[in-house]
């Protein structure tokens, strides 16, 4: 009798040694004893002990349960030495348990597994109620050891073969943009599961001899230049051209700026491969300021259209800091920073609305959801990205204000339009703060919202144009980080309404009796103090803990004369007519969103795009 075949493994996560030291406890933690180890392999001394309980080695159980068919794992690890291999279990109202052991040596490079049941169903047995969470792995060394490479794995096929194409747009961020084109291509020559990394750019053309090289060279990068239609129309650009990339399962939308250890791209793939529905997959966003903190994990949409990050400014080197992710859980939306989108949710929702940027990631998925097809953030990808905080306002406000008015004018059963009271409190606010800038943002949005679907035949370059000059006009100084600032004096808001209103009176009456030149210097001030109460009649500086920004506002009678009358004129309409404005977005959206009206505006951006080009 021939001897029984060893079934065939297949793989679900491969276990990553960290590139980066900076960041090595979000991969492993050396508890006891001494190790050395680089991406390539773990070296560990006699009776070390090494700890996987971390944000990228841990294997989320709970999402796997609900999202695969998967009944049980492998843990495979190639090594040659001795160890003794511990595995966890973490599980809410369980706590965290060491489910099965063993020790294993040898003194060649060789390959041992330990077999792992999944808990694909709750139900009370030995020990209590029994639920699905995360699983991870300890190992300890008997003596001198070297573990090559660890994964987790399955004896079940994999019910899908993906194929991605990546869509990156760029805009002016050659650095970054050619660091990770590096990674990418790398890994798209290794693994040959990238069918086109589409990169659009809508700036300026690349001047690194490098990129250009790397470009040209490239099999697998296909350039489009296109004028500037923000994030919202390079990321579409990128949707539309990988409809016709034959074999491609997957669209993956991901900032030019982030930073991404490319290997997790591999266990993105491993997931989809397994997954029994199409679902939109995202990755989270890692703080790139403090590499080991977790920004955003998904994030639900509120009723007034505002956005609740979910699991935010967690640190990932805390040994509870995963216990949020015990539990599988959709979200509303992931941003696309890095998302991976199946192509046929793509062919059936059409492309998002062209509203340049600010809120078409939301809306995308919003719609998707609506269609049935959940978004899950993903624990273990990730990407590290720059955090809003580190940046001020500026003519995102505009893209901000007018962009939830249209979002509530498309959904108007689940999100509330901005009411004339909140925006009479967004204007005068940012006019007592002397936030000229904000004020006059806040009344073009309103603008342009009341004036319809037909804003866009403007053309979202011109539009942005527009929009960016204002925001010159009225923008604050920016000034040194010298010293010599006073603090300001924080102090607490009121909570009646009444005194809200008088105290808004309060700060503009003063500008305007004393015409804004109160001999003063400037005070500093954190961005959380500066509310009505704190800032009075004098200019200040408003920064952030990590001091990237340092933006100087003056009172100005000129200036709020003029943005005060022309702002109340505004708000009179918008009270009066957004009603109709809603019902006018409502029924051209359809359109707007479509193919027909995205390749006019992609036609129109090469047509300006020649011409400039001739111009030069």
């Amino acid at each position: 009798a021939e001897p029984d075949k060893q079934a065939p493994v297949y793989p679900v996560q491969q276990v990553l040694l960290p590139g980066n030291k900076l960041v090595s406890e979000l991969y492993l933690r050396v508890t006891s004893g001494y190790a050395e180890y680089d991406d390539e392999q773990l070296v560990v001394d006699k009776d070390t002990k090494v700890s996987f309980n971390s944000y990228f080695n841990s294997f989320y159980e709970s999402y796997w349960v609900a999202c695969t068919g998967l009944a049980s794992i492998q843990l495979a690890i190639e090594f040659s030495g001795e160890v003794l291999i511990e595995i966890y279990r973490d599980a809410l109202h369980m706590g965290c348990n060491r489910i099965d052991w063993k020790k294993v040596k040898s003194r060649e490079l060789s390959v041992s597994t330990i077999n792992i049941p999944l808990v694909t169903s709750g139900g009370a047995g030995m020990g209590g109620f029994h639920t699905s969470g995360r699983i991870f792995f300890d190992v300890t060394a008997g003596k001198k050891t070297t573990i090559k490479s660890m994964r987790f794995q399955t004896t079940m096929a994999p019910r899908n073969r993906p194929m991605l194409t990546l869509g990156i747009c760029t805009f002016n961020r050659e650095p970054y943009l050619y660091k990770n084109l590096v990674e990418l291509e790398k890994f798209a020559e290794e693994t040959h599961s990238i069918a086109e990394i589409i990169l659009v750019n809508q700036g300026e053309k690349f001047i690194s001899d490098d990129l250009q090289t790397l470009v040209r060279d490239s099999g697998n990068i296909r350039l489009i230049e296109q004028e500037n239609l923000g994030g919202c129309g390079g990321f579409t650009r990128t949707m539309y051209e990988s409809l016709a990339t034959e074999g491609a399962s997957h669209h993956v939308l991901m900032d030019d700026d982030a930073e991404i250890d490319v290997r997790v791209l591999a266990n993105l793939e491993y997931f989809l491969s397994h997954l029994t529905k199409d679902i939109v997959v995202g990755g989270h966003m890692l703080d790139l300021f403090q590499p080991w903190m977790l920004y955003e994990a998904g994030a639900m949409v509120r009723p007034n259209s505002r956005i609740k990050a979910l699991h935010s400014n967690i640190d990932l080197r805390r040994i509870d800091a995963l216990q949020p992710f015990q539990r599988f859980h959709v979200s509303d939306y992931n941003a696309w920073w890095f998302c991976a989108i199946p192509i046929a949710h793509i062919k059936a929702a059409d492309f998002p609305a062209p509203i340049f940027i600010r809120g078409d990631d939301m809306e995308y998925g919003v719609r998707l959801q609506e269609m049935g097809v959940n978004t899950v953030a993903m624990p273990g990808i990730a990407v590290w990205h720059e955090p809003f905080y580190a940046k001020a306002g500026g003519w995102q406000v505009y893209y901000d204000y007018r962009n939830r008015m249209i979002m509530a004018a498309m959904y108007p059963h689940r999100f509330k339009m901005e009411s004339p009271g909140m925006m009479t409190w967004a204007f005068f606010r940012a006019l007592a703060l002397h936030n000229y800038q904000e004020a006059a943002l806040i009344t073009m949005a309103m603008v342009d919202f009341l004036a319809g679907p037909g804003l866009f035949d403007e053309g979202a370059d011109t539009l942005h144009t527009r929009v960016s000059a204002l925001a010159k006009t009225y923008a604050p100084k920016t000034v040194g980080a010298r010293r010599g600032f006073g603090n300001v004096n924080a102090r607490e808001m009121p909570k009646a309404r009444i005194k809200l209103f008088s105290l808004i009176v309060r700060r503009l009456v003063t500008v305007f009796v004393t015409g804004g030149r109160a001999k003063r210097s400037p005070l500093l001030c954190m961005d959380r103090h500066a509310t009505i109460a704190t800032i009075g009649n004098f200019p200040y500086v408003k920064t952030n803990g990590l001091n990237t920004y340092r933006l100087l506002y003056e009172p100005d009678r000129s200036r709020l004369n003029r943005l005060l009358w022309k702002g109340l004129l505004v708000l009179r309409d918008y009270r009066t007519h957004r009603e109709g404005a809603s019902s006018q977005w409502r029924g051209k959206m359809s359109y707007l969103r479509g193919r027909d009206s995205w390749e006019q505006i992609f036609r129109k951006g090469l047509a300006q795009t020649e011409v400039e080009n001739q111009v030069e």
